[in-house]
């Protein structure tokens, strides 16, 4: 029937449409119009954040290859890039500063750290080996092997066998660190790390 309306009479009928559905439709525009600004304010929010931390995370591994203070810079992560992968690869480098000083149980704080801020497979692999080398040197075996148990990626195979066989070989079970040499041997590729290996397993009195 619209068809054979008049204009005046659609007319009308648009104005009182209009007048009932205005607000709904002003309401709808405007929430569509809210959540795309929200959303591109919060992208330009996380590129900035991610860029802040970028530049402080440099700024940190400028200072401690030129040997000067830290201290500063690594607060500056702490509290403002916190939960990032930033935090997460300056608590390796804190870690690994604290090896170099033989401060074990501080260097296994900062990896026990890094494994709660993050689910990324390989990341956690990299971390944990590193965390079992430490609990190894704390003479943590049981705790070492554990942490090794939960290590699943492939290319971390030959760390992993390598490391079981020097918890054996510290217990004296010279049977499994022999196992754990030779799977290690098996699946290593670079040779420097096939020589060493084998060291290992002749220090045992077995012929590689």
């Amino acid at each position: 029937m619209s068809d054979y309306l008049s204009d005046e009479e659609q007319s009308e009928r648009l104005q009182r449409w209009w007048g009932e559905n205005w607000k709904s439709l002003v309401g709808s525009v405007l929430l569509a119009m809210v959540a795309v600004v929200g959303w591109n304010e919060y992208q330009s929010y996380t590129v900035a954040r991610n860029q802040s931390a970028a530049k402080a995370y440099q700024s940190f591994i400028d200072a401690r290859d030129a040997g000067q203070p830290v201290e500063d810079l690594l607060s500056e992560i702490d509290d403002e890039h916190g939960k990032t992968s930033y935090q997460i690869f300056s608590f390796l480098y804190r870690a690994k500063d604290a090896v170099t000083e033989s401060d074990w149980d501080t260097a296994l704080g900062y990896l026990n750290s890094a494994t709660l801020l993050t689910n990324d497979p390989e990341l956690l692999d990299l971390v944990r080996l590193r965390k079992a080398r430490v609990q190894f040197q704390l003479e943590k075996f049981d705790e070492t092997l554990a942490t090794l148990g939960e290590i699943k990626g492939v290319g971390f195979k030959v760390g992993v066998s390598e490391l079981t066989g020097d918890i054996h070989r510290s217990l004296n079970d010279k049977v499994r660190a022999a196992e754990a040499y030779q799977a290690a041997i098996a699946e290593a590729e670079d040779s420097s790390a096939v020589v060493i290996l084998k060291l290992k397993l002749s220090s045992l009195g077995i012929d590689p």
